[in-house]
């Protein structure tokens, strides 16, 4: 009996039990419905393509200006 135990000790080194108790926490997360991820996705998409026109915008301004200071 004692012996078992020591191989099950053996077997649980840690990246098994890393991945073990990852495992389980994963099945604690409450998860989002396929229609909230997608209006979510849909939400980070056009918020980083509007924000990326306005830094260009600002970038493209703030560089014609500097080039006539030179």
């Amino acid at each position: 009996m004692a012996r078992v135990e020591v191989l099950k000790k053996a077997q649980d080194n840690r990246v098994v039990r890393y991945f073990r108790e990852t495992w389980f926490e994963l099945k604690k997360v409450s998860w989002p419905t396929r229609s909230e991820a997608v209006n979510l996705t849909l939400i980070v998409i056009v918020v980083t393509t509007f924000l990326a026109l306005v830094l260009g915008l600002m970038d493209w301004v703030f560089s014609s200006l500097f080039g006539l200071f030179l």
